[in-house]
């Protein structure tokens, strides 16, 4: 599929809900590298209804307001990471939802804008080869979450192509172009 040289709408690249797949352990990561003292302390930080959030984590299916995930994210970075662990446990959820989808790059490019609307409420995701063992994946979306576009999205596309059986995998990450740009590029390699 060719990649958009249009910008998108903000009514469709704002992100309105997100699956909590990885929350739970996130949330409890950040709890445990802080210690419970310091996690009280972060705690008071939070806004009434993501305190609650934190404190009784959902299932890890369960849609969550974006908004109330980007403040505990900020909250989860002060407090400690997981790195790009929930990337790799998103990859792996999906594999197992669509084991079909993970044979080839090509079969996980072309599923990647469904994966997309199965995890998010808003954004819109292209993809393209570029060659033999190259591709570009773009992200429009506008959500509040360095961590989700620096690290999340790009373990999640590495361990993606090492569940098809790729190795030597580099995804460079391309920061949106401007303040006003909601497009997250990546260019995938592999051998």
């Amino acid at each position: 599929m060719p990649l958009s040289s249009e910008a998108k709408p903000l009514e469709e690249v704002t992100i309105s809900r997100i699956r909590g797949t990885a929350f739970p352990l996130i949330a409890a990561a950040a709890r445990a590298s802080s210690g419970e003292v310091l996690w009280q302390d972060h705690l008071k930080e939070l806004s009434p209804a993501a305190r609650a959030l934190v404190e009784a984590p959902p299932a890890t299916d369960v849609w969550l307001d974006a908004g109330l995930v980007a403040e505990c994210l900020w909250l989860f970075q002060g407090a400690g990471s997981l790195g790009s662990v929930p990337g790799a446990l998103g990859a792996e959820t999906f594999k197992a939802r669509s084991p079909l989808a993970f044979q080839t790059p090509e079969d996980l490019l072309a599923a990647l804008p469904a994966f997309w609307s199965a995890s998010a409420e808003g954004g819109v995701t292209e993809t393209a080869l570029t060659g033999p063992n190259t591709a570009t994946v773009r992200i429009y979306a506008a959500w509040a979450v360095p961590y989700f576009f620096d690290v999340h999205a790009p373990a999640w596309f590495s361990y993606g192509l090492k569940l098809a059986g790729k190795t030597g995998i580099i995804v460079a990450y391309g920061a949106p172009p401007n303040p006003w740009s909601y497009r997250h590029e990546y260019h995938l390699q592999w051998n």
